[in-house]
């Protein structure tokens, strides 16, 4: 049953489909580019690319199948360089000011889709302190250790045992380990391995001269390999299970340098992939009541990336807006805040032209409203009040987006239903339909990892406010028991990214 640990973990961030083109992960295919991206307090100049270009190799070599790795070859780009080689892989090594991550991309459908992230603290050069003795190595097993695809082996079917040989400052190879082939879906993005053979080691690890050899056998459950063949190799526990290990021989070689804890993960890797920022806008169409003069301020945060990626959160507030004098003043105002979780799913390769996903979010949040109306005297009607205060409100949005390099727009519907809640004494109720495009548009870069965007949008609403009629009659009050008005907003913003 170990054996499936690990084809869990290949998969576990993915979601699966009946029918998706499958690739074939090729040893001889995998090439990767590397490249170092500078914090914005560090000098980009000859000091910083001289680093650089001596420590570029020592990463590329230990990820080498050569050296028990999975790559074939690979290219240092220059510092802060953008890759524009299709090759199969990319690292990128980005310094921050207190931490620094690795991300491993793969290439499909044109772009490189992130595989995996890793992230560090670390106070002072991240050059120097990845250039220290043995800190390339160990972080070259690390990132092979956390990948889908794993060490290369040929089988040789003459040979007794098989043998790994590794440097012996570094942690061991696994106790136990899989054998299989690779292939890579790339509608669903699924990396899904076809187990061959069961690793188990034997004796213990001999070290000479500061090599480490260790000898395994294989299981008898599974079918011959094939002389010749190449597969990978992984952890049978799964990806990422030895972090630890290779964080403490990390530690102990850079100075400044400590693993993250669970605050720094939500801190650092949560925070990987989101926006936050407000809006304003006001209602555009004509009518008979105060609602039309309405306008509405939008704050508003988005988590897309990391443990918390889906986490929403929204505060709209629609100010004071009043029509009208004495007897027949009318006023009208609401507030709503919210939280939600989104559900994103990436769109069949035929429609990512059109669009890039779709999403289904719902929501959870309290609204307050204060709405006092004057119908028409033609309508024979008399005023309306509508008063509530922490409702619940129950929300479901539906949208679809589209990304491209300099700007993101997104088409969007929602419903809203409040009308719970101990303080309703009048069993007020607020059902908004709604539907709208955002588009956001990217401005300038601020620091090292912040960017600026600019926020166009506009949305029809069908609002309508209502209350109980018999508890109007209760409450001996005179009135309407709904009101609807039909508004269309158009509106800025400003968010920021990072």
């Amino acid at each position: 049953m170990k054996k499936f640990a690990l084809i869990l973990g290949f998969i576990a961030s993915s979601r699966s489909a009946f029918a998706s083109e499958s690739v074939t992960i090729i040893p001889e295919q995998q090439i990767a580019s590397l490249v170092f991206v500078p914090s914005s307090n560090q000098k980009n100049g000859i000091e910083t690319n001289q680093k650089w270009e001596s420590l570029c190799p020592k990463i590329g070599e230990s990820l080498l199948q050569s050296h028990q790795g999975f790559l074939a070859s690979f290219r240092c780009l220059a510092v802060d360089a953008t890759p524009n080689e299709e090759l199969p892989w990319h690292i990128e090594l980005r310094e921050h000011s207190d931490f620094f991550d690795i991300s491993i991309g793969f290439r499909n459908s044109g772009s490189y889709e992130k595989v995996r992230d890793i992230t560090f603290r670390l106070k002072g050069s991240t050059l120097d302190g990845l250039s220290q003795p043995l800190v390339p190595e160990t972080i070259g097993r690390m990132i092979l250790e956390s990948l889908p695809i794993g060490w290369l082996y040929t089988h040789d079917a003459s040979a007794p045992k098989i043998t790994f040989k590794t440097n012996s400052a570094l942690p061991a190879m696994p106790n136990e380990m899989l054998i299989y082939e690779l292939t890579f879906q790339t509608d669903t993005k699924l990396w899904v391995p076809l187990v061959r053979a069961r690793l188990i080691r034997v004796g213990e690890p001999e070290i000479k001269e500061g090599v480490r050899t260790e000898e395994y056998q294989l299981s008898a459950d599974y079918i011959p390999l094939k002389d010749g063949t190449k597969y990978w190799v992984q952890n049978t526990a799964g990806l990422d299970k030895r972090r630890t290990e290779y964080e403490n021989v990390l530690k102990q070689r850079i100075p400044g340098f400590s693993p993250l804890n669970l605050l720094d993960h939500f801190l650092f890797e949560s925070l990987s992939s989101n926006y936050a920022g407000f809006r304003y806008g006001r209602a555009l169409t004509q009518g008979d009541s105060v609602i039309n003069d309405t306008s509405v301020l939008s704050i508003l945060a988005e988590i897309r990336g990391g443990p918390l990626a889906g986490l929403r959160g929204y505060y709209d507030i629609f100010p004071v807006s009043t029509r009208g004098t004495g007897a027949g003043k009318e006023s009208f105002s609401l507030k709503r805040a919210s939280v939600g979780w989104s559900f994103s799913y990436p769109l069949p390769e035929i429609l990512q032209p059109f669009a890039s996903q779709v999403d289904f979010q719902p929501k959870l949040g309290l609204l307050d409203l204060d709405a006092h109306t004057s119908p028409p005297a033609s309508t024979g009607q008399s005023s309306a009040s509508f008063t509530a205060k922490n409702i619940y409100d129950l929300a479901l949005e539906v949208g679809i987006e589209r990304q491209t390099p300099l700007a993101r727009a997104r088409l969007w519907s929602s419903y809203n239903a409040a009308m719970f809640g101990a303080s309703n004494k009048t069993a007020v109720s607020v059902l908004s339909g709604r539907a709208g495009i955002d588009a956001y548009f990217d401005l300038f870069k601020w620091g090292e990892s912040l960017e600026v965007n600019f926020l166009v949008f506009a949305f029809g609403e069908q609002l309508r406010l209502a209350k109980n009629s018999q508890k109007i009659a209760e409450q001996e009050e005179i009135g309407v028991s709904a009101v609807a008005v039909k508004l269309f907003f158009g509106g800025v913003g400003f968010t920021v990214s990072w």
